[in-house]
Parts: structure tokens; sequence; C-alpha cells
């Protein structure tokens, strides 16, 4: 594979680590939650936790694996698109369904802000990598759709 520029590994790492970051958040929050009442707001959570973890796997063969643990997930090397993304992140740290599922969505709309960045920066990244950053934010949009229906059902 050829070598990326260091512009196009720094946003790549950056978006393994937001991912890394989202797995770890949607694990929280399902622990939050009553597994008897909330069996819906459960699996809409545990789909974007897998839904990340595909992510990763997905941006992990162009991930610059030299300069940064962000392969692995580690934040020791941070871009600034990671830097926006932990300035606007919030943990979830809310109780209750309710309070669950207002975190989540506050958090799905941060990761399609960063996402929309990465792609405003189009002309500094490959097409192929473009492309599969347009198709994982699709995804996303349509399952972050699912939790607000979740969400308004309260």
């Amino acid at each position: 594979m050829e070598r990326l520029r260091d512009k196009e590994a720094e946003l790549i790492n950056d978006l393994v680590m937001i991912n890394t970051d989202r797995i770890e958040s949607f694990a929280k929050a399902v622990e939050g939650l009553n597994t008897d009442k909330d069996a819906d707001a459960i699996a809409i959570l545990e789909k974007l936790g897998q839904q990340s973890q595909q992510f990763k796997s997905q941006l992990a063969p162009f991930a610059d694996q030299q300069h940064s643990g962000a392969a692995r997930g580690s934040s020791q090397s941070q871009g600034a698109l990671y830097q926006l993304w932990t300035r606007q992140y919030r943990e979830i740290d809310r109780e209750g369904r309710k309070g669950i599922l207002i975190a989540c969505n506050e958090k799905e709309e941060v990761f399609e802000k960063v996402y929309g960045n990465v792609l405003d920066s189009v002309s500094q990244i490959d097409e192929k990598i473009v492309q599969m950053i347009k198709s994982q934010l699709e995804v996303q949009r349509q399952a972050h759709q699912v939790l607000k229906e979740i969400a308004l059902r309260q």
C-alpha cells in the first residue's frame, strides 16, 4: 500500500481513535440501562458500538502505525480532528434511559460533525479513502436516525 501523506495519516489515525472512544462510550451507556425494560435502546447502542468496530477495521490499514498507536486505539498521538472531538465530546454520565439516550444522541451529532470536517478536507485525502469515509458517515446517519426515534418514544 502506498504511503499516505502526513495529513491523510493524521486524519485516519484521529478517526480510528474517535471510533475507539465511541465503542467505549456505548458500552458504558449499555451498562447504565435496564436489560429488561430497555432492550430497544440496548440493541441500537450495541449496533452503534459494533459499527465503530467495523469502521476501525476499515480504517486501520490506512493508519500510520509508525507514528501513532491509533490502529490499536491509543491516544498517544492526537491530531487536530481528535482534539476537536475531545473538546466537543462529553462522557455519557447521565442516568436513566432518557438521560443516556439524550447523551448518546448528542455524541452522535458530534460524530457526524467530525466526519463532515474530514470530508471538507477532501482535497487532502485520496479518493478511495474519501469514499470509505462517506460510506461510514451514511451508515452512521441511518443508525443515528433510529437512535433519535427511540429517544423520542419516551
